[in-house]
């Protein structure tokens, strides 16, 4: 239970990290763009 528990945990982890870095490269073709 616990074991899942972590490993629920630590691919939530890994999703939010992912569309974290997503957001920032978004970000910067944004400004590319702009700019």
């Amino acid at each position: 239970m616990v074991k899942l528990s972590l490993i629920d945990f630590y691919d939530l982890d890994r999703i939010v990290r992912t569309a974290a870095q997503r957001l920032e490269v978004v970000a910067w073709l944004t400004i590319g763009m702009t700019f």
